[in-house]
């Protein structure tokens, strides 16, 4: 396949931060990668640590690294700005600590190409962040479903979409005006169902092309914090406003009955594990976040366990 400089196939996003002991691994299973047309948007985001060193030691190595330097604004905005230059045709996000498997571009082309699909979607496994992607596919005998319309796809494995961004090949345009909001944790979530508002036709494969690193500094490993609570509350927030403004109560209603149960739940969850100082600030956030949900019909007992409603229910009532 000739590559193209001025006009890649593929545009592969990564914000960078503070992650100098994994960043080689994931550049290096990306300019690894069996299919060569792609380029690579590296953002930087103010890292404190040796992260340029790394990125421009790369970059002298392969020409289809762009490094972008930023000062630092979280995630969120350095995806943004990978958006914003970005050349492809498709979109891939990896985070810098994570790798993918050699085929996996390939294998998201592959599907994109042979559906007309919107959006591709793949499986993880997790990783110490240090094993090195080397497993081989024989791309026509991997299974595949085609979905028309994704939010009602019930999300089990192994055919799994879940509201993560790093498992999915966007076409470009289907996320064309649609960017992360700024300063949240799980910033994810929002955007993945902006893409579904979009009812793009997905392919979804078993095969886990993705090595998801777990570590003590990741964002899921992190202690509970007043922040947690703040950051669901304005994404949820995020999803209500994107159905409500562009589809209808049938949408709504189907998100208030799946969607809301696990992220109610994990909230909670969380406010029970942080010390005494941290639940005073967290148990009063999350009440105050029930109530609005409340307030805008989000928060029924249709799809949760009925003692965790109650709980729902006194919480707001008690705090």
């Amino acid at each position: 396949m000739e590559i193209s400089n001025i006009h890649p196939v593929i545009s592969v996003i990564i914000p960078v931060y503070n992650v100098e002991r994994f960043l080689r691994r994931c550049l290096k299973s990306v300019v690894s990668q069996t299919f060569k047309d792609f380029e690579v948007i590296c953002v930087n985001d103010g890292s404190p640590d040796n992260c340029d060193v790394i990125l421009d030691e790369y970059k002298k190595y392969d020409a289809r690294i762009k490094i972008v330097n930023q000062n630092n604004q979280g995630v969120s905005v350095a995806r943004n700005t990978g958006l914003n230059v970005a050349l492809g045709d498709y979109i891939f996000f990896i985070d810098p600590d994570d790798a993918i498997q050699p085929q996996t571009l390939e294998i998201a082309y592959y599907f994109a190409q042979k559906n007309k699909a919107d959006l591709v979607v793949w499986q993880s496994v997790y990783s110490d962040g240090f094993d090195h992607p080397d497993k081989k596919f024989e791309i026509e005998k991997i299974n595949y479903k085609v979905i028309s319309d994704p939010l009602y796809h019930k999300n089990k494995k192994p055919y799994k979409i879940g509201s993560v961004v790093w498992n999915k090949l966007y076409k470009k345009q289907l996320v064309k005006g649609l960017y992360f909001i700024p300063g949240v944790n799980y910033e994810d979530i929002s955007y993945s169902f902006s893409i579904l508002a979009k009812r793009p036709k997905t392919v979804v494969i078993p095969t886990p092309l993705y090595l998801y690193t777990r570590y003590e500094n990741s964002i899921t490993q992190q202690k509970p914090t007043p922040k947690l609570i703040r950051d669901y509350h304005i994404v949820i927030n995020s999803i209500y406003n994107t159905y409500q403004k562009n589809l209808g109560s049938k949408e709504l209603s189907h998100i208030k009955n799946t969607l809301m149960r696990p992220l109610l739940s994990y909230q909670l969850k969380k406010c029970k594990q942080a010390g005494l100082e941290q639940q005073a600030e967290m148990l009063p956030a999350f009440a105050e976040e029930l109530r609005d949900l409340d307030s805008k019909g989000l928060l029924t007992w249709r799809g949760h366990r009925l003692s965790r409603y109650i709980a729902y229910k006194k919480l707001m009532k008690t705090i």
